[in-house]
């Protein structure tokens, strides 16, 4: 299988994915870049040709795990609302009512599994890894990382600097 190494790959292979029109942004840690790029490739085919105007809206990190957001040309009929308590594991709360698109339903599944599959892993290397909530902000790192973080008073510059940028658009 091919392999898509950057961003500007990914969005060179599927433009209709990433649109500039409602976006609120793409950011997706190299840790976890290739889980998203297979998900992207999954949906891919699952769509076919009918791709029902799918696009990403939101790509980020919360409380240690990837957010990955889309729409499809009609609204998502999907509220999320993340909280976490104190000494606690974050929480995610979703509000799935009935997909109008065919494919809706199929696609919030593959998310939901590649959500996962990213959620054990590391932000920065994509290795096993447990969430970390140093200095109150949570990280999945694996025990490298971990301890570069614990050693590092900045703890987010680990963080920050493995992200891959989409914000430059596909090259031709």
């Amino acid at each position: 299988m091919n392999t898509l190494l950057t961003p500007k790959e990914l969005q060179k292979a599927f433009t209709y994915m990433f649109v500039e029109k409602g976006c609120l942004g793409y950011c997706v840690s190299l840790g976890w870049f290739p889980v998203f790029g297979a998900l992207c490739r999954t949906i891919d085919v699952e769509l076919g040709h009918e791709k029902g105007g799918f696009h990403w809206v939101q790509l980020k990190e919360k409380f240690g795990s990837p957010r990955w957001y889309y729409e499809f040309e009609q609204p998502q009929n999907d509220t999320h609302i993340d909280s976490m308590m104190p000494n606690e594991q974050p929480i995610a709360f979703s509000n799935e009512e009935p997909c109008e698109h065919p494919a809706e339903k199929a696609v919030r599944m593959l998310i939901k599994k590649a959500n996962a599959a990213a959620s054990a892993q590391c932000i920065v290397c994509g290795a096993p890894g447990e969430i970390d909530r140093q200095g109150g902000y949570c990280l999945m790192l694996c025990s490298h990382h971990l301890a570069m973080r614990k050693r590092n008073r900045d703890g987010l510059k680990i963080w920050f600097a493995p992200s891959v940028d989409f914000s430059q658009g596909p090259q031709p």
